[in-house]
């Protein structure tokens, strides 16, 4: 574990990292780099989520307002601890750093694992984690030793929902992507107040300060941060526009089934399957002479187990999967994503 101290200059950390060559204190030391430098915005990469990662340029200013919004929503200070346990070849963990830089807490830098609270006893004021690394923490997180964690990255399944809700941190789901640098929505997740403000069910986002939110004729979010873009942000996420300022997330647009005319929303199936499958899954369609797509659910398992019987009781009958496809290891993107579309051609190339 490294220690940055923002409270001392930039140079120093610089110089600091300068000692160590594994490559992944190379990628902070690289990132402090890149912000000390005289330009005014850095470089970064979208996820790939949904195809090749893009190579898009941040202006310094608007990330710095980034992370102030999160800065004081969490009250987060000098007197802070703060664990780096992402990679900073992403979005989110450069974040972490800026974070930092700007409430000047102190920054425990670790190389990402999938358990980052395991081998060391500190207490943290602010952390973020993808859902696996919430996953395999959840003995430490719950002797209280993270006040507030943020989860990114990736979908919350039931079970682990389940196990957050136990605990004693301040946990929040995050909506937000490289385009929007980072979160500008959270849903808390565990210790919901009795009252919440305006009455807002837990499973609505709801935005940061400064952020407003609309919905186009396909009913995809669209998000209004002027300290972040000049211009409307308009997503690929379908939402339930709860009002200005919350909605409740469905889907992916560029993810949606057309059957027979009949609209579903892979994400939601999903949702009410999780209940039923303790394998990695997902919904998607082939093509159909009759319905156009039908619904295909693909599950990361060397048994086959499953019957479209006994995971069907609470779907409609439009959401059934006509069709059950099974693969050793889901194809992933770089950043440990699932891959729908080249999992599912190699589930068709390898079908008997």
């Amino acid at each position: 574990m490294i220690l940055l101290d923002f409270s001392a200059p930039i140079n120093s950390n610089i110089n600091l990292l300068k000692q160590y060559s594994e490559p992944w204190i190379i990628d902070i030391l690289d990132f402090l780099i890149e912000w000390n430098n005289t330009l005014n915005y850095i470089e970064v990469y979208t996820s790939g989520s949904t195809g090749s990662p893009k190579k898009i340029e941040l202006e310094k200013i608007r990330v710095i307002n980034s992370a102030k919004n999160t800065i004081n929503y969490f009250g987060l200070n000098k007197n802070n601890n703060a664990l780096l346990a992402l990679s900073t070849n992403y979005i989110a963990g450069k974040l972490m750093i800026i974070r930092s830089i700007e409430s000047k807490m102190k920054l425990h830098c670790i190389k990402p694992t999938s358990t980052p609270l395991l081998n060391n006893n500190l207490t943290f004021s602010f952390v973020a984690m993808t859902p696996m690394q919430v996953s395999a923490s959840i003995n430490q997180l719950n002797k209280g030793r993270v006040q507030n964690l943020i989860i990114g990255g990736g979908a919350i399944n039931t079970l682990l929902l389940k196990e957050i809700n136990k605990l004693p941190n301040n946990i929040f789901a995050t909506y937000g992507m490289t385009e929007t640098i980072t979160h500008v929505a959270l849903k808390k997740l565990n210790n919901i107040p009795n009252n919440t403000p305006n009455n807002t069910p837990t499973n609505l986002y709801t935005a940061l300060p400064n952020i407003t939110f609309s919905v186009n004729n396909n009913n995809c979010l669209i998000i209004n941060a002027p300290y972040l873009n000049n211009n409307l942000i308009t997503t690929n996420d379908v939402v339930k526009l709860n009002n200005m300022y919350s909605f409740e997330w469905l889907g992916r647009f560029d993810n949606i089934i057309n059957s027979g005319g009949i609209k579903i929303n892979p994400e939601t199936v999903e949702l009410k399957l999780d209940k039923f499958i303790t394998e990695r899954f997902f919904i998607t369609s082939v093509n159909d002479i009759l319905f156009g797509e039908k619904v295909v659910l693909i599950i990361e398992s060397d048994n086959i187990n499953y019957t479209i019987k006994n995971i069907s009781t609470e779907l409609s009958k439009y959401q059934i999967p006509k069709l059950i496809l099974y693969t050793n290891k889901f194809i992933e993107t770089k950043n440990g994503k699932i891959n729908r579309s080249e999992t599912l051609k190699n589930c068709i190339t390898t079908l008997p």
